[in-house]
């Protein structure tokens, strides 16, 4: 099935997301798209829209993979969350020290 020429407002729905897609393949989605319109072939208009859609998809399984974090109740550091949060944000450096068990590492 042919391609038709893209209209600008297609082509500035491509480029928001290229914005989206894997920052890795910014470059690489771009040069396809600037590609496709000059050469003005289906098959390269084709392949950039594979090779987006491609992209676009690993961005959502990236982010339905992401865990959730969850602090448990019962170990001691999580009461103190926010604290640690707060002081992380105003010092370069911070020292977690507590009981093996306590959620440092949470």
């Amino acid at each position: 099935m042919p391609s038709t020429p893209a209209n600008q407002q297609e082509i500035n729905e491509w480029r928001s997301q290229i914005k989206q897609a894997r920052s890795r393949d910014y470059k690489k989605l771009t040069r396809l798209l600037n590609n496709s319109l000059k050469e003005s072939k289906p098959e390269t208009n084709e392949k950039f829209k594979l090779e987006l859609a491609k992209s676009l998809e690993n961005v959502n399984t990236l982010k339905s993979s992401t865990p959730k974090i969850e602090y448990p109740s019962e170990l001691p550091i999580s009461q103190r969350r926010e604290e640690i949060a707060e002081l992380i944000k105003n010092n370069q450096v911070l020292i977690v020290a507590g009981e093996t068990g306590s959620g440092k590492t949470t």
